[in-house]
């Protein structure tokens, strides 16, 4: 038709007369009838009520008119095709299998049984689109907020430990209060997210609580300013006034390369934990029993020092190698994670051998999920030391970070783990389509 119209403003003539097909009047919007008297005689007999239209004056803008019209058109049908399709807010969290552990050793005496979840949610304000380039919309906040309380509710914990928890006040606090928990929640000034233990309101009763700030605790000196911390809080049951629970709740520095600053931190969480859990002895004349629970975000592989020395008392050679290379300040290359403003300090720290001596055989702890490998006899499934292979999966770090400690000889039973999810629904990286944050919850059920 463009085509047509070009050839009628060079040539609006053909052998002495105008073409007798008329021309479209949706080109010539502002065509009246009155143009009909100026036509020639051999159009007004056969084309009475089609007036000739008038000539174009800008060929420019007639294209521009025509490619609006078809951009109109597109994005009418674009806005109807969404209409038809499912938003993200449909979403729904998988839901993950409970699997019994064997070989547990059977109490003499059950006092109870309690639900405990570890979870580290995803700071909101750590989100940036080139660390999770596959998420897509999931990273919107009302979606993944919507997708974490969802996966939280299916569970239905007795006590949570949450780390990178942020928007507390303006959503999570109200929102927790109406599932019917309490939450002791601190963040450290330097930081935009924090750390949170939730506890059924209707189930505990909160005895005492101790916050870590590893920047300043007197136990050994930072080898730089990180920001992390630790919580400890006493719980007694509402059911048996006997029976109590020290939760600690951290989440360990995180870059790859810090190994010396991390185990640091380890110890310092394991030696104000113990001081915590003894002083309630001390209060209570041993009236109760206390049942240890130490949670969170280790950011420590099973390899890492930090497992090691929790796990075994002791440390390998190239864990010892590896902690001495890491006491120096390195500043990283890759790509940032945290929102912190790490720095180095020119204070001196601790030697290995004087962090070693500090510890001096605390205690030694058993992790929850190193039952994995006894449930799931699928080896490329286990990672190492019978835990699972995946806490934590992006598209540069997928690894085990999370972990529930118990003290190894303390009495208590494992009836059973949260299995993880196949890797087929953690791909290409998480948040995904099936979990909002980018780590997995840990979740377990214990007598006691």
């Amino acid at each position: 038709m463009l085509r047509q119209l070009v050839n009628y403003i060079n040539h609006p003539q053909i052998n002495g007369r105008y073409p007798t097909r008329p021309l479209p009047l949706f080109l010539f919007p502002q065509q009246t009838m009155k143009d009909n008297k100026t036509a020639p005689e051999s159009m007004k007999s056969s084309q009475v009520t089609q007036p000739r239209p008038k000539i174009p004056i800008n060929i420019d803008e007639l294209r521009r008119l025509k490619q609006a019209k078809k951009e109109a058109k597109r994005k009418l049908n674009a806005t109807a095709n969404l209409n038809n399709k499912p938003l993200n807010l449909s979403l729904k969290v998988m839901e993950r299998a409970f699997t019994s552990v064997p070989h547990q050793t059977s109490l003499k005496t059950v006092s109870g049984g309690i639900r405990v979840m570890t979870f580290n949610i995803l700071a909101q304000s750590l989100i940036k689109r080139e660390l999770f380039p596959n998420s897509g919309d999931v990273l919107k906040w009302k979606t993944r907020r919507r997708m974490i309380i969802d996966e939280i509710k299916m569970y239905n914990p007795d006590v949570i430990s949450l780390q990178e928890l942020d928007n507390f006040e303006p959503y999570y606090q109200a929102v927790f209060n109406d599932m019917g928990y309490n939450v002791k929640y601190d963040c450290h000034p330097s930081k935009r997210h924090g750390c949170g233990i939730a506890y059924k309101k209707t189930k505990f009763v909160e005895m005492d609580y101790e916050l870590i700030d590893y920047n300043t605790d007197p136990t050994c000196p930072p080898s730089y300013l990180t920001g992390n911390i630790a919580q400890i809080l006493a719980l007694k049951t509402t059911a048996n006034n006997s029976v109590g629970f020290v939760v600690g709740n951290t989440h360990l520095y995180w870059r790859p390369t810090s190994n010396y600053e991390r185990f640091r931190q380890t110890l310092i969480y394991l030696k104000r934990f113990l001081a915590f859990k003894s002083n309630l002895n001390r209060i209570h004349q041993g009236d109760s029993k206390w049942v240890s629970l130490l949670l969170g975000d280790f950011n420590t592989t099973p390899d890492d020092p930090a497992y090691g020395i929790l796990t075994t008392n002791k440390l390998t050679k190239e864990q010892i190698e590896d902690l001495n290379v890491s006491r120096t300040y390195r500043k990283p290359e890759e790509k940032e994670e945290e929102d912190e403003n790490d720095s180095a300090l020119s204070i001196p720290v601790d030697t290995v051998d004087q962090l070693l001596e500090k510890y001096n055989h605390l205690q030694q702890w058993k992790s929850i999920y190193s039952c994995y490998g006894t449930v799931n006899p699928n080896k490329e499934e286990q990672g190492l030391f019978g835990e699972p292979k995946i806490t934590n999966y992006t598209i540069y770090f997928k690894g085990i970070l999370d972990y529930m400690f118990i003290e190894k000889d303390e009495a208590l039973c494992i009836k059973q783990i949260l299995m993880p999810p196949k890797e087929n629904d953690l791909k290409p990286s998480l948040p995904n389509k099936n979990f909002g944050s980018d780590h997995l919850c840990l979740v377990a059920d214990i007598e006691y």
